[in-house]
């Protein structure tokens, strides 16, 4: 591939010497990693023009993470390429090893101490305020309700039995008032290890903002239905955010976005089917559904 010719208007083009398709990851775009001469490293992603305000407004968010001081990627420039046909974001390499492959390594120690950073990089995320011209519901209770019946739908289309459902939409139901008790920040949308990179002193790095927002800040906590989630990290994440001192108030509305989050975790697997991707999506869904509801029945059901 003439890449300097296909990549044509990307900064630095001339510069590169290798060019790297990246296959990782469910996004509907290309990533590459992109290498000088002289060893320098960036991220270029590259999606459909269609695409276009969606991308743009993400990587605005990244930019406002990244100048708030958050461990990111650096923003460098966004552009069109082919005509207009598609669009680009050039990022700065972030340097680092696989948070995943570390995490299972870790002992319960490790695993609360690396928690305990992560919970302070989510705070430091949740400092940034919207941006101006950020575009959000005016009844965040609304809005996930919405979102909580469209994963139902999603659900009953596919004709998907989920254990535990009754319960999960029970609580839902009787505790989404407690959504939007928060001024709107910025939350990352898809907070866990996948989205990690460890860097040499195991300083962490947060990665893929395509599923951030501006809302309630808690909505991040969601995260913890991973099916990978240990408890010593989930104890971590949730004491480093606090400065170890967690608010009450904070039990139920953790027990309601995990509700959220078990059901639209559901809703994606369910649309996945029939697609090689590698693993069994809804299996792993089973494995968290039974912990949750456990979860729930200890929060009054």
């Amino acid at each position: 591939m003439d890449w300097r010719r296909v990549f044509r208007g990307v900064p630095g083009v001339e510069t590169f010497a290798s060019v790297t398709l990246i296959q990782k990851g469910f996004a509907d775009e290309q990533k590459y990693l992109l290498e000088t001469a002289q060893g320098e490293k960036h991220l270029l992603r590259v999606s459909d023009i269609l695409r276009r305000d969606e991308d743009e407004r993400v990587y605005r968010i990244a930019t406002s993470a990244y100048a708030a001081g958050v461990p990111t990627n650096e923003p460098i420039a966004m552009g069109l390429l082919d005509d207009g046909a598609h669009l680009y974001r050039l990022y700065r390499w972030r340097e680092g090893t696989d948070a995943v492959a570390a995490y299972h390594t870790m002992d319960d120690i490790e695993l609360y101490k690396f928690g305990h950073r992560a919970g302070i990089t989510l705070k430091q995320i949740h400092h940034v305020h919207p941006q101006a011209d950020a575009k959000m519901p005016i009844d965040w209770t609304a809005y996930y309700s919405n979102r909580f019946s469209d994963y139902v739908a999603q659900i009953d289309k596919h004709d998907i039995h989920v254990p535990g459902r009754a319960t999960i939409e029970a609580f839902f139901q009787n505790n989404k008032p407690l959504i939007g008790q928060r001024a709107s920040r910025l939350y990352h949308g898809d907070y866990h290890c996948h989205n990690f990179v460890l860097g040499v002193n195991r300083e962490l790095s947060v990665l893929d903002w395509g599923a951030s927002g501006y809302g309630d800040p808690w909505f991040d906590f969601q995260g913890l239905n991973n099916h990978e989630i240990k408890p010593a990290y989930a104890s971590g994440l949730i004491n480093g955010y606090f400065n170890d001192a967690v608010p009450e108030g904070f039990w139920p509305v953790l027990a309601l976005y995990l509700t959220y989050g078990a059901l639209s975790l559901v809703s994606w697997a369910a649309s996945l089917r029939g697609q090689d991707v590698g693993y069994d999506p809804l299996a792993l869904c089973w494995v968290t559904l039974p912990r949750i509801c456990k979860h729930l029945m200890a929060c009054g059901g």
